[in-house]
């Protein structure tokens, strides 16, 4: 059961959802809009976690501020903007990152996705770092530490029929990464073993 969605309250108005409020399009013509998610998670918690955004549709035509970009954002983030303080983003035109208004440039090793790309993020809320991958295979840019917060991921559009699906553990993943677990993942709510194997788990014990 997906207990983690994008947020129908918390989206730009041209940001249209559906299925199940895990698939966002944009409806308005070359317009900026974004939809966080309806889970927040503190740096301060630690805890490794994972989310994917698949790209449904991509409209971008080489200008760097028209792309769509993903990632995490803060609740004081503005859905109309593209990047900087507050969030921390890729950008899928140019593998431009973005972490909390400091640009650091390519994400090495990966290629700008197009549609039916799957966009992986890695989170390590304990040390603040973002793995960023495409189709599994991982950046080897260090974009610094995610600084103190609560964070969500977001995804951000521009052209009209600009489109994405998200993932947040309510289905496999097509990519999870060893040692992470969904960003919905709640140790006290029962656990789907085949959403993770248990070498994946975190509090796993072996008793003698």
């Amino acid at each position: 059961m997906t207990t983690v969605t994008l947020n129908p309250a918390d989206k730009s108005a041209g940001v249209t959802l559906s299925g199940g409020n895990l698939s966002a399009v944009n409806t308005a013509t070359n317009t900026r809009g974004a939809v966080r998610s309806t889970k927040y998670r503190d740096r301060a918690n630690g805890g490794f976690y994972y989310f994917e955004f698949t790209c449904s549709t991509v409209g971008h035509t080489g200008v760097l501020s028209t792309g769509i970009f993903l990632g995490l954002a803060k609740s004081t983030f503005a859905l109309t903007s593209f990047g900087g303080a507050s969030s921390f983003s890729f950008q899928e035109y140019a593998n431009i990152v973005n972490n909390n208004d400091t640009t650091f440039g390519t994400a090495l090793g990966v290629s700008a996705p197009i549609a039916g790309d799957v966009v992986g993020f890695a989170v390590d809320l304990t040390l603040g770092t973002v793995i960023v991958s495409v189709n599994g295979v991982n950046s080897t840019f260090d974009a610094g530490p995610l600084p103190a917060g609560a964070w969500s991921p977001i995804a951000s559009v521009y052209f009209l029929n600009d489109a994405v699906s998200a993932n947040f553990g309510g289905s496999a993943f097509a990519y999870l990464p060893d040692g992470y677990v969904g960003w919905e993942y709640d140790p006290r709510t029962p656990h789907n073993p085949t959403k993770q194997p248990a070498s994946q788990r975190p509090y796993h014990f072996i008793r003698n």
